[in-house]
């Protein structure tokens, strides 16, 4: 799962579990390059990421939440003291950014890619995860998107300042895949409906 979905859920399914499944040990993992092939030969049970077109055919999906997109910089920042007056000024600013494979998204998508750092970025780091960004980017000097959750966390544990996005109002649109033959086990049934609950209690319901 998308790691700003763990720091908010993994508390509740933890109290969840040992009241309802004590005996249900859960994994968590990052998204990876293999994650498609995971899912069809069934070593995963859930992934829960942004919505990507490449996992539509065997693969069932659920739309499950919405997370704004903001950007995390510095105190020592420039727009720590006074935020950006325009998106052009923000896009022109030094971004350390995440890179998302193109295979895994749309073209409807094109403008969360760009956000996340595909292009007009300082530096890029190759991983899965958001909550690294606002400490490489603290490190650095740039700023960075995150969705809020990971943002809230940079401002209490780093010193760092939120930064709307200007013009616009993006969000991380988080859904749940799994393979088809899961979609009438009772287990897995009940845990979908389970994380469900917790992920919609976290966040914006789509």
């Amino acid at each position: 799962m998308a790691d700003h979905l763990a720091l908010k859920v993994v508390a509740p399914l933890r109290t969840a579990l040992a009241r309802d499944a004590p005996n249900i040990t859960v994994r968590f993992g990052a998204m990876g390059a293999k994650l498609h092939e995971e899912l069809r030969q069934g070593r995963i049970d859930i992934a829960y990421v942004s919505y990507s077109p490449a996992l539509d055919d065997i693969i069932e999906v659920e739309r499950v939440s919405r997370s704004k997109l903001v950007a995390v910089v510095g105190p020592d920042h420039p727009f720590a003291a006074r935020p950006p007056r325009s998106r052009a000024e923000f896009l022109a600013a030094p971004r350390f950014g995440m890179r998302i494979p193109r295979a895994l998204v749309g073209e409807e998508q094109e403008t969360l890619v760009t956000l996340l750092g595909s292009s007009n970025m300082a530096m890029e780091a190759g991983v899965a995860q958001f909550s690294v960004l606002p400490g490489l980017a603290l490190a650095t000097g740039c700023l960075t998107v995150t969705p809020l959750a990971i943002a809230s966390v940079a401002v209490d544990t780093l010193g760092m300042r939120i930064v709307e996005i200007p013009e616009t109002e993006e969000y991380f649109e988080l859904c749940a895949f799994w393979n088809s033959r899961y979609r009438l086990d009772p287990g897995h049934q009940w845990f979908r409906k389970l994380m469900t609950g917790l992920v919609r209690d976290a966040f914006d319901p789509v």
